[in-house]
């Protein structure tokens, strides 16, 4: 078999193991050829070199079954059970060849005596192995062994035909041969090409049509050389060429015919099959035995890949692995079961096989005839749509139908197989099979969907039921008798037709009986109780009992009529009167205004109209003086007095002014309304005014009493003038009212309501008719309250007369773009402030933290008086909006009217009517104390509506849950949920601050008038508690300056009475609002006072201050500083000293920190220190911020003391004079702040003991600023600015007053999305005219009083705010305002900067010239004395300008100086004698360099190097040996001749002083642009030190090498990225290692301190910078013009 048969057929190999396969051979294995002798067939299934053994057994004349034979199989292969090994099994009749491989294994089974297999339940079965006993016998077995039965079978059939096939045997040797060789040669070229053609889309064609087209195209013959078969079920024709054709090339040429083309039949090559298909198999034949039959060669078979049953078809398709084996099976005739079989090719490209000339006709099914109901038929007549929808369904089941004529007595219906059969291509034979049951099937059930029944009927209801029924379309009736009647139609509607019938016609006869037994009577019963038993269900309660009983009430007789059987209509009779008897009813007290209405009309009506209109079952009586009303039930009673007195009104106007009532237009609407609500409506009465009432009264239903009281009341209203005032709360607001809202204001005048706008006093006023001024006020105070409003103020210089020159464009763009109003706000009391301006005169100035500065003016006593007053008068104005209680109690009062209390007592006893409560985020109720006393004492319900409340909104932290007071004096409590103190780090504040603002929106949203503020956080929560008192007055102020309240009153801040830090922290922030201290001051600083040797010590305010040097670990503070890098790994200084002494332990500690650095430093234990807490900062530049960060910590968490180190002094080499002041300030600062309440003490432990004096001198500075000694601030600046005059002068700060330019904007418009829009417009508006412009420049440090007068001046006169900023380096000037004159003040600042350059460089000139030559007068005594040095340089410059006179000055008198005579004349005529001497007498010798280019006159000369010079390469070369990976733009050569010459003077006095002629280097310098100008015409700057770095003097540093100057720090890039550096010519003479602060170079020796070092490095070994301290120890040779 081939490789594929197993798997596509999943049969097992059964009859074969080992290497000798007997039923299923391998394809190349089976002898094709018939040419060997007959007893060599029977061994040709088996191998070369094979041994068998015949098995006898007791299995009968068949074979063995399959199971048996596994069995036989298996035993002979074990080794263990026969002696067998490798073997295959042949079957026979009877008996079985065993064939084993090796001769040594068949010999050990024939040696075992017995053979016996276990067959379990069956026994065991005994069998008999023995030799094969001769050729002949062996032969006749083989000849007799089959592999199936269907190879006996087909020679059966073929002798019973008469025609027996010729075997092998039959021929001779030769002409078998032939014969395999011609089947082979044939074989081979079918496998090359197919002889069959495909002709597809053939629809329309006939096979006549088609033979002839091939005959045409191919030109062969038809049936003689090809035959043609027409598959018309898929529309394609199979030609098979008998004769030998090329195919392929009959398809092209077919393809290419023009007919073809034009009838579109396509041709393709039919694929050479290697299946057949098997008809007609019996159902109990198994894919194994096709397989084993179809492999028989006998059969005419081969090796099978696969079998597909198709047993609905009973056919199956096998599939063979050589195509050559169906030419064999074709030939031959197949039996299976004694079931002919036929077997054809199948192609599976068809999907079909070809059967030739004898292909099948199916045969049609016959039809049917079914019997119709006559009754159904005529239903179904009535209906198309229902015979349509019939006739469709069953075209489903490929059936169509012949219905019965109309008028057929007995009708039947045919049912027809239709044509959509044919067209069921796959499934058409099993269609035709099962069609006839599967359509009366169908057919049956569509028609048990109709029915028709018979019913008995009573003529005389008949008619009526019947016209009811034939309104249904499901059904028709047919009247048989009087008696009887047919109802046909869809079967549910006949069979409701068929129970209504049946109904009714019982109910007939029941009435008929009942006729003969009625009685009729009449009960007396009042009309209104009989209303209120019928509206109670009366007669449906009768009839549900006795649905036969009449009833029924007559309104003349007032009875109750009762017809039926004599038992119900007494029974019910009985049940009438007990009804009667027990009605409930109750008495109703009513005004008597109402009860003399009820007595004028009819009870009757008026119950109907109170009480059943209301679907209430009641009616009243009046009896006497009392109403009466009777009910069925006692709610209808309850609901009836309730009715009755909510129903029923009166209205009383109190006429004041007889004459309205006197009035025709009173009468006229009397009449009007009477006629309108006539009293027979029994709806309103009106009772005019008698004698001397002046009231009227209306009575009747609610509704209308209002209306008429309504129309009455607004008569008197409109005939009543009266005056109101509506306020505002800005000028904008009325301003807009007027101006946006003209057209209400148009419709109230109208009405006579005369508005009249006043913005002196905000407010509107009306005069007119009181209602309509009522509604006016009504409209405005909507209008006016729906406005959002917002002061803007801007700080911006020029901003208001920027508005002011555009006012009318600005307040038109507003309207237009926003629809909103802007003006701006009026300044009050401008005159006042104008001549207090005028008057005072500044007398102290100080700058503090953050740029805020003190002023103190002195102001004349009037004025002083004039602020008193003028403070009152606020005061009175604002209504007293700060205030304290009289009897001792704290409280204060917002502008807006909230007012705010602070108490002391316990949160139980609080008042309110909301308290707030904290809790975790945690959520635990009841953990903290507040919590826990709170829920003592309302009871474990709050806990549980908490939990209850919680579950229903998402909580966490910041939210806040409501719950009732439960047992608590208080409506409600509002939990508020908060998260531990996050040190201001996170959002801790930020929760704290939405919790307050959430509390009070939702005590006004519920409309509540207090609520109770415990110092909620500070528990254990550990907020701060300054913190926490700031932040809740705070958010409180902020809440009533930005709601508008409508219940909210009063807020109180609740504090246990033992509670002292809270205390404490409430009433010092209820006390500075109170007095308005916005900045608290410093109480005092007492001077500085010596404890002991190297102990300073100073009074700051609270604070003691102590400077001393020692070791800080020893300190004893609670509190100990520590300073550290980032990593806190740092191996010198402060740091290992503390933490050597602080142990391992707190090391850890700040491992485990060192990520949480976010407010700059960690605190940690103290460990084996003294102190409590060790805080780790982090250190940075800014000395003065840090110490306020520790500073401001120490207080927040309340500590006593702390101590610090002298900061920045150490590694980071800060200047300890500069650390002082900043540390100084730092406290001061602190210490101003009234907040400070724990913070006692502060220590600065000095190591460097040369330390202490820079602390001590500026704690001595301190002192100078002693403002607030216990008296008034006049006695104040009289010690300090005339006792103390000369010590002001001496440390006068040179400050520049700050400008303060505000302007505020009032905005009103109808929504706050406008308003913001328009404040953003006008801000934008503003800052775009607004412009800024830096100066920088190093001669800034050198203003003076001066310079900042003219600032002043300038800043005062224009519309600008000038910052003078000397911290920076360099110091800058930034002026802000408008743009036009920001650039005029720019321009007279740089002017003034100019001017400085200017006067420095002719100082700097006058220095060298003196270097020079020095010019002299002669005195009285004949002795010379040298001028001063700008007049040296002024006579040096005339006489190398050759000028022949000169003006000088001369102790305080004009001379005029004649050049040549050298002889001065002053305006007396008097004369004196000059003479000029040369310093050095080889000047004359100094020669200037010869690369050097004419001067042509100009004192400073920059020549730009061609890069091909030798000095441009000699220069570039020594800077790209270090910085080259920068890129020189280009080289400059500097040509000062004065620099040069006192350069060289200084190198000569070096040359001689040291004895050796190596002093000069060629060094860099970085610089910034700035400078340049300077450095070329005055050369180095000592003075500028420390500007950039000052690590080992105070002196001007130049580099070794390039890079080190090249750093952004010292050659600041300008604007467009260009870097600058000097290389020059330094004299650097003899050398040692500098030091920070030195200002000269130190001594060589200590015996002679006036022998110094030339200059100072960082390393003498190997120096990388020098520093010199002397400007002329320098030249700036080349500047270098470079880039990154």
């Amino acid at each position: 078999m081939c490789s594929g048969a197993v798997a596509e057929t999943g049969r097992v190999p059964q009859v074969y193991t080992g290497k000798c396969p007997v039923l299923l051979l391998p394809a190349g294995k089976r002898n094709r050829k018939t040419t060997e002798p007959r007893q060599s067939a029977a061994m040709a299934g088996l191998r070369p070199g094979s041994f068998p053994l015949l098995v006898r057994g007791d299995w009968g004349t068949a074979e063995p079954p399959a199971p048996l034979r596994k069995k036989l199989l298996l035993y002979f292969q074990s080794p263990k059970r026969s002696g067998g090994g490798e073997c295959e099994l042949r079957c026979g009749p009877g008996q079985l060849l065993v064939c084993f491989a090796r001769p040594d294994v068949r010999q050990r089974v024939l040696e075992r005596q017995t053979h016996e297999l276990d067959l379990g339940e069956k026994g065991k079965l005994k069998f008999i192995v023995t030799e094969l006993e001769a050729a002949t016998e062996q032969e006749a077995f083989e000849e007799k062994l089959v592999p199936t039965k269907a190879l006996d079978a087909m020679r059966d059939l073929q002798r019973e035909g008469g025609a027996l096939q010729k075997t092998e045997n039959d021929f001779p040797k030769s002409e078998l041969q032939e014969r395999s060789h011609s089947m082979e040669k044939t074989a081979e070229q079918s496998a090359e090409t197919s002889p069959s053609v495909v002709l597809e889309n053939v629809e329309g064609c006939s096979a006549k049509c088609i033979q002839m087209l091939l005959e045409d195209v191919s030109g062969l013959a038809a049936d003689g050389d090809f035959t043609v078969e027409m598959i018309p079920e898929l529309n394609v024709a199979v030609a098979t060429f008998l004769k030998s054709i090329d195919t392929q090339e009959f398809t092209n040429k077919f393809a290419q015919n023009k007919r073809v083309k034009r009838i579109k039949i396509t041709a393709r090559l039919l694929e050479v099959t290697r299946s057949i298909k098997a008809e007609n198999i019996p159902d109990n034949v198994s894919t194994d035995y096709l397989t084993v039959y179809f492999e028989n060669t006998q059969n005419g078979g081969g090796p099978v890949s696969g079998i597909q049953l198709l047993p609905e078809k009973n056919s199956a398709i096998i599939t063979f692995c050589d195509h050559k084996d169906l030419s064999t099976v074709l030939e031959k005739q197949h039996l299976l079961e004694q079931t002919p079989v036929s077997v054809h090719p199948y192609y599976h490209s068809l999907g079909t096989a070809l059967y030739g000339k004898e292909r099948p006709v199916i045969k049609m099914p016959n039809s049917m005839v079914m019997p119709l109901d006559p009754y159904v038929w005529q239903f179904l007549q009535r209906q198309d749509r229902l015979i349509e929808a019939i006739n469709q369904e069953m075209a489903n089941c490929h059936c169509c139908l012949k219905w019965p004529l109309t008028d057929c007595a007995q009708p039947e219906i045919t049912l027809c197989p239709s044509s959509s059969i044919s067209e069921q291509k796959e499934t058409m034979i099993k269609l035709i099979k099962t069609w006839k049951q599967d359509v009366s099937t169908e057919f049956s059930r569509i028609m048990s969907r109709y029915i028709a029944i018979k019913c008995k009927i009573i003529s005389a209801k008949w008619n009526d039921v019947k016209n009811k029924l034939m309104k249904d379309a499901d059904l028709i009736i047919t009247d048989i008798s009087e008696e009887m009647a047919v109802i046909a139609g869809n079967r549910a509607a006949v069979d409701s037709a068929e129970k209504e019938v049946r109904e009714c016609m019982e109910k007939a006869m029941e009435e008929s009986e009942r006729k003969k037994q009625t009685i009729e009577i009449s009960v007396s019963i009042a009309p209104e109780k009989y209303a209120v038993l019928h509206n109670a269900g009366l007669e449906e309660n009768i009839h549900e009992e006795c649905p036969c009983l009449k009833i029924s009430y007559d309104d003349t007789k007032k009875t109750v009529q009762l017809c039926g059987l004599s038992a119900e209509v007494y029974k019910t009779k009985a049940n009438l009167l007990e009804k009667v008897l027990n009605m409930p009813s109750t008495s109703v007290n009513v005004n008597h205004n109402v009860f003399l209405h009820l007595r004028c009309v009819n009870s009757k009506t008026m119950s109907e109209m109170l009480f059943a209109t209301n679907k209430i079952n009641a009616f009243y009586e009046l009896k006497g003086d009392t109403v009466m009303v009777f009910g069925e039930t006692p709610k209808d009673l309850s609901e009836g007095e309730k009715q009755l007195k909510a129903s029923l009104a009166y209205k009383s106007i109190d006429v004041k002014d007889c004459e309205v009532t006197k009035m025709k237009e009173w009468s006229d609407l009397l009449a009007f309304l009477r006629k309108k609500y006539p009293s027979s409506q029994e709806k309103v009465v009106i009772h005019e005014p008698v004698g001397n009432e002046n009231i009227v009264i209306i009575t009747g239903f609610t509704e209308t009493v209002e209306k008429v009281y309504k129309n009455l009341y607004d008569f008197i209203d409109r005939n009543t003038q009266v005056e109101r005032e509506i306020p505002a709360k800005l000028v904008a607001a009325v301003e807009f009212v007027e101006k946006e809202k003209s057209a209400v204001c148009d419709e109230l005048r109208k009405k006579g309501v005369t508005v009249c706008f006043h913005t002196k006093t905000p407010c509107i006023s009306l005069r007119g008719p009181r209602a309509e001024v009522s509604k006016a006020v009504t409209v405005l105070e909507k209008i006016i309250s729906s406005l959002y409003w917002k002061d803007v103020s801007i700080d911006k210089p020029g901003a208001k007369q920027f508005f002011i020159d555009r006012k009318d464009t600005f307040i038109f763009e507003a309207k237009q773009k926003f629809n909103c109003l802007i003006r701006l706000k009026e300044q009050q009391q401008k005159s006042e402030n104008v001549d207090d301006k005028e008057e005072r005169k500044l007398r102290y100035k100080q700058t503090l933290q953050d740029a805020v500065e003190v002023l103190v003016y002195k102001v004349p006593q009037q004025g002083c008086s004039t602020d008193h007053r003028q403070g009152e008068s606020q005061r009175e104005k604002r209504g007293e909006d700060l205030c304290m209680a009289t009897d001792g109690e704290k409280m204060i009062t917002t502008a807006e009217g909230l007012c705010i209390r602070v108490e002391e007592k316990d949160i139980i006893d609080a008042t309110t009517d909301v308290i707030v409560n904290s809790v975790g985020t945690d959520l635990g109720f009841g953990v903290g104390p507040l919590c826990r006393a709170l829920l003592e004492e309302a009871g474990p319900e709050l806990q549980m509506e908490f939990d209850k409340e919680k579950g229903q909104q998402a909580v966490g932290n910041g939210s806040v849950v409501c719950t009732s007071g439960c047992t608590l004096a208080c409506k409600f409590v509002f939990h508020a949920v908060l998260s531990q103190w996050d040190r201001g780090s996170g959002q801790a504040l930020k929760a704290l601050e939405n919790i307050v603002n959430l509390c009070l929106m939702k005590t006004e949203e519920f409309g509540l008038n207090s609520i109770t503020f415990p110092a909620i956080g500070t528990g254990g929560l550990r907020f701060p508690n300054t913190v926490v008192s700031k932040l809740i007055f705070d958010e409180v102020f902020k809440f009533s300056s930005s709601h508008s309240r409508k219940t909210l009153q009063e807020v109180h801040f609740l504090l246990h009475p033992d509670d002292t830090h809270n205390i404490q922290a409430f009433t010092s922030e209820l006390k500075r609002r109170l007095t308005g201290d916005a900045a608290p001051q410093l109480d005092f600083i007492s001077p500085v006072s010596t404890e002991a040797l190297g102990i300073y010590k100073m009074k700051i305010g609270s604070i003691t201050l102590k400077v001393t040097s020692g070791d800080i670990t020893k300190e004893d503070t609670e509190v100990i500083v520590n300073i550290s890098n980032r990593t806190f790994d740092a191996t010198s200084g402060v740091f290992k000293a503390i933490m050597d002494a602080a142990g391992s332990d707190v090391e850890e500690e700040c491992d485990q920190y060192a990520g949480q650095l976010q407010s700059g430093f960690i605190t940690t234990e103290g460990g084996a220190l003294s102190c409590s807490k060790i805080i780790h900062l982090i250190h940075n530049m800014n000395v003065k911020n840090q110490v306020s960060k520790v500073l401001h910590e120490c207080e927040l968490r309340s500590y006593k003391s702390v101590a610090f180190p002298a900061i920045g002094t150490g590694a980071a080499r800060q200047s300890p004079a500069k650390v002082a002041d900043d540390m100084l300030d730092a406290i001061v600062e602190f210490a101003s702040s009234r907040s400070v309440q724990h913070l006692k003490e502060i220590r600065i432990v000095i190591f460097q003991k040369h330390m202490l004096r820079d602390f001590y001198e500026s704690m001595k500075k301190r002192e100078d600023l002693d403002l607030s000694e216990p008296q008034s601030w006049m006695s104040t600046l009289k010690s300090c600015f005339w006792d103390q005059k000369k010590s002001i002068q001496k440390k006068k700060l040179l400050v520049l007053e700050k400008k303060v330019d505000k302007v505020t904007f009032q905005i009103c418009g109808e929504s706050k999305r406008n308003v913001d829009a328009t404040e953003s417009w006008i801000v934008d508006l503003i800052l775009k005219e607004q412009f800024e412009n830096r100066i920088v420049d190093e001669l800034i440090e050198s203003f003076d009083e001066r310079q900042i007068e003219a600032l002043a001046d300038l800043q005062r006169g224009k519309h600008v705010t000038i910052q003078l900023d000397k911290s920076q380096s360099p110091p800058c000037i930034t002026i802000s305002g408008i743009s036009r004159e920001v650039c005029s003040v720019s321009v007279e600042v740089q002017k003034m900067i100019k001017k400085i350059m200017t006067t420095q460089e002719e100082q700097s000139k006058a220095e060298l010239v003196y270097n020079l030559v020095e010019w002299r007068y002669q005195r009285t005594n004949d002795s010379f004395v040298a001028f001063d040095k700008l007049t040296n340089m002024q006579l040096e410059d005339a006489k190398i300008e050759k000028k022949t006179h000169l003006t000088i000055r001369i102790n305080k008198n004009n001379y005029r100086v004649d050049l040549n005579t050298l002889q001065a004349l002053d305006d007396q005529g008097g004369t004196i004698n000059i003479q000029r001497v040369p310093k050095n007498e080889d000047m004359q010798a100094i020669e200037f360099p010869a690369n050097w280019e004419d001067m042509q006159g100009e004192r400073v000369k920059l020549v730009t190097l061609t890069q091909l010079c030798q000095e441009y390469l000699e220069v570039q070369k020594r800077f790209q040996k270090t910085a080259h990976s920068f890129v020189i733009e280009k080289i400059q050569r500097i040509q000062n001749p004065f620099l040069w010459q006192t350069y060289q003077i200084k190198k000569k006095s070096l040359r001689m002083k040291n004895k050796n002629q190596d002093n000069e280097k060629l060094l860099f310098h970085g610089t910034a642009k700035i400078s340049l100008s300077t450095i070329n015409y005055n050369g180095f700057n000592r003075g500028f030190a420390g500007i950039n770095a000052a690590s080992i003097g105070n002196g001007t540093y130049f580099a070794v090498n390039a890079i080190y100057s090249a750093q952004d720090t010292y050659s600041k890039p300008d604007t467009s990225g260009r870097k600058y550096m000097y290389l020059a010519r330094v004299l650097t003479g003899e050398f040692c290692v500098g030091r920070r602060g030195l200002v000269t170079p130190p001594p060589k020796h200590s015996a002679d301190p006036t022998d110094l070092y030339d200059s100072v490095v960082d390393d003498v070994n190997a120096p990388k910078m020098f520093v010199i301290f002397n400007d002329i120890q320098a030249y700036p040779e080349y500047l270098i013009t470079f880039r990154q």
